[in-house]
């Protein structure tokens, strides 16, 4: 564990993202509270903070995260991580804070989502917490 991360634990355990840390040698071991904070930790905090962007930038009319869109003909849904609309535009975003986001899949979902729900006509956005 790098030095950093060893500082940010008390604020995480404060956080109610873990309540026990147990350290040996130079090993920790963490007890995670519910796996609902660590959804947010893996990578909802990002919608989330696309969300509050989108929200107080004040140019869009509507603005949701984390919406899910059926497929048709299947017991299934996709997933949009933000959507947001101007007039009659939408603009629908996918938001990646894994380690290697520029996965060739996750642009294919958002370009195939788009196509789903209205082809050229949506504006497609990729949010990466990662350069």
């Amino acid at each position: 564990m790098t030095p950093v991360t060893q500082q940010w634990l008390p604020a995480i355990q404060q956080a109610g993202f873990i309540d026990q840390i147990q350290q040996s040698h130079h090993l920790y071991n963490l007890h995670q509270v519910d796996q609902n904070f660590w959804k947010f930790v893996d990578g909802q905090w990002l919608e989330l903070f696309g969300y509050d962007a989108a929200k107080q930038a004040g140019c869009f009319d509507d603005v949701c995260y984390n919406l899910a869109i059926p497929i048709p003909n299947q017991n299934a849904t996709n997933q949009i991580d933000l959507a947001a609309t101007y007039a009659a535009s939408l603009l629908i975003a996918e938001c990646k804070a894994e380690g290697e986001p520029f996965k060739t899949a996750h642009l294919d979902k958002l370009s195939a989502i788009a196509n789903m729900i209205g082809g050229s006509f949506v504006v497609k956005l990729f949010i990466t917490a990662r350069s």
